[in-house]
């Protein structure tokens, strides 16, 4: 008589190198995410992370002494030069998903002092090259204004088409709809993005020019109150880093500074 051979189910925690389909077999979830065999990669992200938020911070840090030595100088409350150094890491989990965190520290009143502080994170889904969606959460502190504190927390949800308009030309239509809360009320906004890129080869590099228009609806007013529009390129510099330099002019009936002209450089990290 042949005797049965019955095999111990190992609990997944106590084998680490494993197939994704035997994670699956196993029953445990972290099958469904690809599975990560060197742990390197993390701990590089992790690196460049705190990297990126010291030198917010170390830019901030310089803001606020250039700030206290101009503190006599007058506001202008109708128009404002602002620098944007903003940071996204992303982790794509499988293919077509992937979390990312945002950080940033903004520089107003003519880049003197850090006027918006900001933190988040979130996910997003591929369905194939024409469609993306995502989901974040991010928290800010505003400070427009001396003295006037605004303190939000952001919902986003975003919907984004893509469309080929040619062999180079590209058509990205975001939308995003934004549930706010600010200073304790409860608002929300939609905001449209429509956006033209053309990449173009410069030696081995290749480089993503775009022009962009965004509005915003918005419902404490139930009309639309703010205006963008960007120019920009986006330049691969490694495998994992990408940094998008824009130039972005903003006008807004109802903010104060209502005239906003931006320099951003964007960050992008990506494990």
């Amino acid at each position: 008589m042949r005797r049965r051979k019955y095999s111990v189910k190992r609990s997944p925690l106590k084998s680490w190198d494993r197939s994704r389909a035997e994670w699956r077999r196993a029953g445990w979830p972290g099958g469904q995410i690809r599975y990560i065999r060197n742990i390197r990669p993390i701990c590089l992200a992790c690196l460049a992370w705190l990297v990126c938020l010291a030198w917010l911070a170390w830019l901030g840090s310089g803001a606020e002494l250039h700030a206290q030595a101009l503190a006599q100088t007058p506001i202008d409350t109708e128009h404002d030069a602002q620098f944007w150094p903003d940071v996204q890491a992303t982790f794509n989990l499988r293919e077509e998903w992937s979390l990312f965190l945002f950080g940033t520290m903004r520089l107003g009143r003519d880049w003197a002092t850090v006027t918006n502080e900001q933190l988040g994170f979130g996910a997003a889904k591929r369905f194939g090259p024409g469609l993306s969606t995502s989901l974040s959460y991010r928290h800010l502190h505003t400070e427009a204004v001396p003295g006037r504190h605004i303190n939000e927390d952001r919902l986003f949800a975003d919907l984004t088409p893509r469309r080929n308009l040619s062999k180079r030309v590209v058509l990205v239509d975001r939308n995003r709809f934004e549930w706010r809360r600010v200073n304790g009320q409860m608002m929300y906004r939609y905001r449209n993005r429509v956006q033209l890129e053309r990449p173009v080869s410069v030696g081995e590099k290749r480089l993503t020019p775009y022009a962009a228009f965004e509005a915003f609806y918005d419902s404490r007013f139930r009309t639309w109150t703010r205006f963008q529009i960007y120019t920009g390129t986006r330049v691969p510099l490694s495998k994992h880093v990408t940094l998008d330099v824009f130039y972005m002019h903003q006008w807004d009936s109802r903010a104060i500074p209502g005239y906003i002209d931006v320099v951003g450089a964007l960050w992008r990290l990506e494990f």
